[in-house]
């Protein structure tokens, strides 16, 4: 039941343009899986900055208190633009769906290959 409840969700809150799929950046974050190997499109408060490679939906990465705000880790192509460190820009992105360590990693699972707080990212495609 559960399954169709998210299907019909999805498809509600997905529409399609130029062949991608564009999708509000909280559901994307939401239910990744669901998404996984698809190229979408989403907009969101955007990092390129070093060590810090993300979309979220505020421009603060983290939630009063302390908790992480709705988001993706991104692979940017190597002509994306650069922010300032602590500057995010609101930005579309268009990319492939992919857990962080090229696998879903488990519950207690650390992917060492960045300091991203994200499981999932969006590998951005060249246009």
């Amino acid at each position: 039941m559960r399954a169709i409840v998210l299907a019909i969700l999805v498809a509600g809150c997905v529409g399609v343009a130029g062949g991608q799929a564009n999708v509000r950046l909280a559901l994307l974050a939401e239910h990744p899986r669901e998404f996984q190997g698809q190229v979408v499109r989403t907009c969101g408060w955007a990092r390129n900055a070093f060590e810090d490679h993300s979309i979220s939906v505020a421009q603060s990465p983290f939630r009063e208190g302390g908790g992480h705000n709705p988001g993706l880790a991104v692979t940017w192509s190597s002509d994306a633009r650069r922010t300032e460190p602590n500057a995010p820009e609101w930005r579309c992105i268009t990319g492939r769906v992919t857990p962080l360590c090229g696998h879903e990693p488990g519950p207690d699972e650390l992917c060492l290959s960045n300091a991203s707080p994200y499981r999932w990212k969006i590998v951005e495609t060249p246009p």
